[in-house]
């Protein structure tokens, strides 16, 4: 114990020392991240987008049997089968336009045979090709359907309705769906689609920075059109404003589970009718949001709440209170508020905000010393000899929290690093890259980013797991279900961000 604690002290007093036992960490931490596949957003399989199984009809049938069944069962085409060895082979297909064209126009009665105007040995595709790939070929081809064959066996039809379907999960078009709706109600329904775009993505082997772009950007649209349906509803705000986010969404970094937290910056104190205007105004904007999953902050920080609602003048009080009396409570608030970003509104009022905020930290030695013991509280959960250290989430459940233990350091640090050198951006990859660009020690940054990539990719693929199997998602995992590779790359990637800790410390002489 006493020799652990001696090399605990030698390394955290001294970067040599302590780089001589970290210098393999970045390494296993990049390797963990090429270890994962990259593939094209949206690749998914036909599999997963046919309609099965396909609707079919005998060969033996006539026209005439072929309309009924379609109407019957309403759908644009039909597979033409022939019985073989008791199995059924595909033989042709006969869509709507067939019936438009060949028959219509063809002048065949509904008695004659179905071969007679069916396309026969119809192009087809296979159940495991990229869906892209049958997308093209509907289109070299001029079709609309495509009949689904593997080994010789019809599993399924795939259309262009179907691949359309598919591509609305993307960010684009649920996006556009969002900008659309015409209700609050419809915005949730549209809104909950963002879980299967999530599971979608993380499957694809995204990277975790554009998924969590992507996150947000539908929160984003969300609150936007929230805010539009609200001055439909009001009419235009009596005074200037801004709608302001914060925490995860200000910084781009949503993933599948997140509640809200938001602000309203205006031009000035408002009377009590103006009060009164934006206390309607928020509670629609944020109780549409709870009703679309974007649950309720617990800690009540949000536009709703009238201490969050104020006069560009009074937010700067409350930064100049945090900044120059930086007590516990203080430092909470300034490491939530630090992160904001303008959604909707007056931007130049946040500008003025921030450049107050940002004038007032830079060189304040206490506040930012303060700042860095805060970075400090949620430590990476590894013991001195790198073993996981597990803890309960109040549900019997017990494991690594990655967001509490790996993300929020990473995030804490940044921000310092933003407030240090004057970096406005509140997005934390971003704050990093300007940071290294002011400090000798570049490499430790990236090895920092690729920790933060690597953590956040681990916990995106839990989430999603969760999702899929209908549970809530969440931030704990268990070391046990991850692969003995993936837990190494795990513990390199707590040790990078201790170490980063660790330099903390010797900065600002803590402890």
């Amino acid at each position: 114990d006493v020799c652990s604690s001696d090399l605990s002290r030698a390394r955290a007093h001294c970067a040599e020392f302590d780089r001589f036992f970290m210098n393999q960490l970045a390494d296993r931490v990049s390797t963990g991240l090429e270890l994962r596949t990259n593939h094209i957003l949206g690749s998914k399989l036909v599999g997963q987008c046919m309609s099965s199984p396909a609707v079919s009809i005998d060969l033996n049938s006539t026209i005439a049997d072929a309309a009924a069944f379609m109407t019957e069962k309403r759908v644009s085409a039909l597979t033409v089968t022939e019985m073989v060895n008791q199995q059924p082979e595909l033989r042709g297909i006969i869509t709507d336009r067939d019936f438009r064209q060949r028959v219509v126009h063809g002048g065949h009665s509904g008695s004659e045979a179905l071969a007679t105007v069916m396309t026969a040995d119809p192009w087809s595709c296979s159940s495991d090709e990229p869906a892209y790939q049958a997308q093209l070929s509907m289109l070299e081809k001029g079709v609309h359907h495509l009949p689904v064959v593997d080994a010789d066996r019809l599993v399924g039809l795939i259309t262009l309705s179907d691949i359309l379907r598919a591509q609305n999960s993307d960010p684009i078009y649920l996006t556009g769906e969002l900008r659309r709706t015409d209700s609050a109600e419809a915005l949730s329904r549209i809104a909950k689609k963002r879980f299967d775009l999530f599971v979608t993505l993380v499957d694809g082997g995204v990277d975790s920075v554009h998924v969590m772009r992507v996150m947000t950007a539908i929160t984003d649209a969300s609150t936007n059109r929230l805010i539009q349906l609200a001055h439909d509803a009001m009419g235009p705000a009596p005074i200037r404003y801004a709608w302001i986010c914060l925490g995860s969404e200000a910084r781009r970094e949503q993933t599948g589970k997140t509640d809200q937290d938001n602000g309203l910056v205006l031009e000035h104190e408002p009377t009590e009718d103006q009060s009164a205007w934006f206390a309607r105004f928020s509670t629609f904007v944020c109780d549409g949001l709870n009703q679309a999953g974007f649950v309720h902050c617990p800690g009540n920080v949000m536009a709703m709440n009238p201490q969050w609602c104020m006069s560009v003048a009074d937010w700067q009080k409350h930064f100049h209170r945090w900044i120059t009396e930086p007590e516990p409570k203080a430092l909470m608030f300034a490491s939530i508020f630090f992160d904001q970003r303008c959604i909707a509104g007056d931007a130049d009022l946040v500008r003025a905000v921030r450049r107050y905020v940002f004038d007032l930290a830079k060189g304040n030695t206490l506040f930012l010393a303060h700042m860095a013991g805060n970075a400090l509280e949620q430590s990476p959960p590894l013991s001195f000899f790198r073993q996981f250290i597990l803890e309960d989430d109040g549900a019997q459940h017990e494991g690594l929290n990655l967001k509490l233990r790996g993300v929020v350091p990473i995030v804490s640090i940044a921000r310092l690093k933003a407030l240090e050198h004057g970096i406005e951006s509140p997005e934390t990859e971003k704050r990093l890259r300007l940071a290294a660009k002011e400090t000798a020690n570049q490499d430790d940054i990236g090895d920092l980013i690729d920790a933060m990539d690597l953590i956040n990719r681990i916990r995106n693929e839990q989430q999603a797991d969760a999702i899929k199997r209908g549970e809530s998602p969440g931030n704990l995992v268990a070391p046990g279900s991850l692969s003995p590779l993936t837990r190494r790359h795990l513990k390199a990637a707590f040790s990078v961000v201790r170490r980063a800790q660790q330099g903390l410390v010797r900065n600002y002489q803590i402890g």
